[in-house]
């Protein structure tokens, strides 16, 4: 069974966009896990979409101040 190494980041984390890309096309990272909180803004989720790495969502939980109850 293969092992994917992913980089998990918030979505406020752009300044970040330009070194993971970098890292995906030098074969170190398969994709990237962002965590989307409650206070992230759309103009920074947009940000992501033109990174050439497969995405995974991370959903806020209680500790992001989410409580599905």
């Amino acid at each position: 069974m293969p092992v994917h190494i992913g980089i998990k980041v918030w979505a406020q984390n752009t300044v970040y966009i330009p070194h993971i890309q970098k890292l995906g096309q030098q074969g170190h990272c398969d994709f990237v896990e962002i965590y989307v909180g409650v206070k992230a803004q759309q103009e920074e989720a947009r940000r992501w979409q033109d990174l050439d790495l497969p995405i995974r969502l991370h959903a806020p939980h209680s500790y992001g101040g989410f409580n599905p109850a």
